[in-house]
């Protein structure tokens, strides 16, 4: 790479993937992919370097015999070429003499299209730093005025370019920054004229370390007086800081005093930097037009009668196989399948339903536009196991209610999204004959319900009987094991007894655990769970369940991956049910997963207005049989064995559809079998927009 150190310091702060590990107190480092030299570090792993800054390690010389240059030019042949993280044990870097250390490696493409190997350790290695000489060490040297502030405002550094700028100011509300402060913790950047001139701030780091850091320019024209009725904003936020990189807007209201930026000159302005994925996408999208303009000008120029029906028969919509438009056709129900904005088939229950006679028809009245499909008045979402109501327009000029449901299918060696409804019946007139019919069928239905209700609840009144008899002697064998443990009355004389308690200790917290599981369980299938429905952030719960359980992973040497949607992700749920829900799907991944595999957790909207939390482990996978054992109630499938996992996954499922949400579960591997990992999701039902906004 050419551009200075200053530049790549500047880009490190700039990318969300490396900002979120430049205040950590573990080491990270971005390598060239041959290993001669760095690219890129934060405070800690220029530390273990030696070298006093950040800046400073990008200008250390890496010799060819250096074990740090051969490990990461092996490294780098054997990572995955889409960014997945996995854990190595490498020798050096920092770690104990003699010891290997645990660290995340990916390849990382960055904005110019340069490839990098990302190093983050897993553990912290060599002498802590304090989080203020942290920050210092990352902006000192850089030519750039860079100033770095705490969580909650007050200034921590302030490298040489910088203090001449800012003066006496010891805080972002001193510089006339802390309007935004909340914005740039929230949505990682925002950009404001301020007393320095124009800053850009940018969130680095995460959690309790989190830190600002405001780039400044500095500006030589006055600057203009904000009008108080109508103020304007430049945040552009950026993704949260998650293992996965993602693109985020912001949805916040402008503060008071942030004013426009002055007019510049169009050489002023910077250009727009792409994410690598983005980046890659463009270039994709680049060739495939390409490939395209060149193919229709060679079959322009043909004015053969082949080449004209060819083109005739690309024009049209593609039709299904004859053998899925019988089976299709065949259904009662109405089935739509589009790419994007090109209609490929629908059905006659389909056409019947919308007055439409021919797919050609649709296509020619303008296709999925003339549709108008709409959310139904007063709908609230989905329930469990439904669909969506919706709204089709009809070639009668009226509108056809049904309930839908949106799928991803296979469709002529392409993914392609099925649209199917079934029509709402509508009350109809029936003879009397039907109706007292109807009428003793409702009073059986209605005494077989009330025999199943009081056989559920006499189940569930023995089960909490039985749990009450049983909590007071476990409750006295984990108290007496404690005593024993921390041998109150004098020591045991032998340590294997003390293992023994500890087992014992053990033992009798997992059984209460199986109770208090068997007995909500029983209450979810009662209908007696005391739920209290609110409007929860999803993301939040994510991320204070993650952190939970974040030790227990530790122990097992798995990696919990995040990659949470963007936007606040609002779900009507009961909170102590919905963290009961995430702990039992993270904990359960967690035993599925091999030692040094990962755990994924991710949020994001799905299909119809849905919310979809995902839990994904890179383990062998379950197989259908073992899958179905995990759902029945009460017992414990093969993969999880004595580890409950069966019970968690049963108790899960019941606790998801308690709050009217959707519970599914799949082995990620083709056609079902192991060697694949298993992912469960979760898909809440739409929240109103009403209670959204509160």
């Amino acid at each position: 790479m050419s551009d200075s150190g200053t530049e790549i310091q500047l880009r490190g702060l700039r990318d969300a993937r490396l900002a979120a590990l430049a205040a950590a107190a573990k080491p990270a480092w971005l390598w060239s992919i041959d290993g001669a030299r760095v690219i890129w570090a934060n405070a800690a792993g220029a530390a273990l370097l030696g070298a006093t800054t950040s800046v400073a390690a990008l200008s250390l010389e890496i010799s060819p015999a250096d074990p740090l240059r051969r490990q990461v030019a092996q490294l780098a042949g054997r990572l995955s070429p889409n960014g997945a993280a996995r854990l190595e044990r490498l020798r050096g870097f920092g770690g104990p003499f003699g010891r290997l250390a645990t660290f995340a490696c990916s390849r990382l493409v960055l904005a110019d299209g340069s490839v990098g190997v990302l190093l983050a350790a897993a553990e912290p290695l060599g002498k802590p730093l304090p989080l203020a000489e942290r920050l210092s060490r990352l902006i000192d040297g850089i030519a750039t005025p860079l100033a770095a502030f705490l969580a909650d405002g007050s200034l921590s550094e302030a490298n040489a370019a910088a203090r001449p700028l800012i003066g006496d100011a010891a805080s972002l509300e001193a510089l006339g920054l802390e309007a935004v402060r909340g914005d740039v913790l929230r949505d990682g950047r925002a950009e404001m004229i301020a007393t320095p001139g124009r800053c850009e701030l940018v969130r680095i780091g995460s959690g309790a370390e989190a830190a600002i850091v405001v780039l400044m320019t500095p500006s030589a024209a006055p600057l203009p007086r904000a009008p108080e009725q109508s103020p304007q904003t430049g945040i552009a936020p950026l993704p949260p800081a998650t293992d996965t990189p993602a693109i985020m807007t912001s949805s916040s209201e402008p503060p008071r005093n942030v004013v426009p930026f002055p007019g510049a000159e169009p050489k002023a302005v910077p250009a727009p930097i792409l994410s690598a994925m983005e980046n890659h996408a463009f270039n994709e999208l680049a060739r495939k037009l390409s490939q395209r303009l060149n193919a229709d000008t060679t079959a322009a120029d043909d004015d053969s009668p082949a080449a004209a029906a060819s083109r005739e028969a690309e024009a049209s919509p593609p039709q299904a196989s004859a053998t899925e438009k019988a089976v299709l056709d065949r259904l009662p129900v109405g089935v739509l399948v589009y790419r994007l904005d090109q209609l490929l088939y629908a059905n006659r229950a389909f056409l019947e339903a919308t007055g439409y006679d021919s797919l050609h028809a649709l296509a020619s009245a303008g296709g999925l536009d003339a549709l108008f499909v709409d959310v139904e008045p007063g709908s609230t979402g989905n329930s469990a196991g439904a669909g969506t109501p919706l709204a089709l327009s009809t070639t009668r000029g009226g509108q056809v209610p049904v309930d839908a449901r949106l799928y991803s299918v296979p469709w002529e060696g392409e993914t392609a999204l099925a649209l199917i409804f079934n029509p709402v019946p509508t009350s109809q007139p029936q003879p009397a004959a039907d109706a007292n019919e109807n009428v003793a069928l409702r009073a059986e239905l209605a005494a077989v319900k009330r025999q199943a209700e009081h056989t559920a609840a006499t189940k569930s009144d023995i089960l909490a009987k039985i749990s009450h008899e049983l909590r007071a002697p476990l409750s006295a064998i984990i108290g007496f094991s404690e005593v024993m443990i921390d041998e109150r009355f004098g020591p045991l004389g032998n340590e294997r007894y003390l293992d023994y308690l500890k087992d014992i200790r053990a033992s009798g917290e997992r059984v209460v655990a199986l109770i208090n599981e068997f007995v909500d369980l029983s209450r979810a299938e009662t209908g007696r769970l005391d739920l209290v429905p609110t409007d929860i952030h999803l993301n939040e719960m994510v991320e204070q369940c993650v952190a939970l359980m974040q030790p227990q992973a530790n122990r097992e040497r798995i990696i919990i991956r995040t990659a949470l949607a963007p936007a606040a992700m609002p779900v009507r749920a009961d909170a102590r049910s919905l963290r009961q829900i995430v702990l039992n799907l993270i904990g359960n991944s967690i035993r599925l997963a091999q030692p040094g595999g990962q755990v994924i957790v991710s949020t994001a909207a799905a299909d119809l207005g849905e919310t979809a939390l995902r839990v994904r482990d890179t383990g062998p996978g379950l197989s259908a049989q073992q899958i179905a054992a995990a759902l029945e109630p009460f017992r414990i499938s093969d993969q999880a064995e004595s580890d409950g996992a069966g019970i968690s996954l049963s108790l899960t499922k019941a606790l998801t559809e308690a709050n009217g949400a959707r519970f599914q579960i799949r082995s990620t591997a083709p056609g079902g079998g192991a060697h694949g990992g298993t992912l469960v999701e979760v898909l809440f039902p739409a929240v109103p927009r009403q209670s959204a906004a509160v």
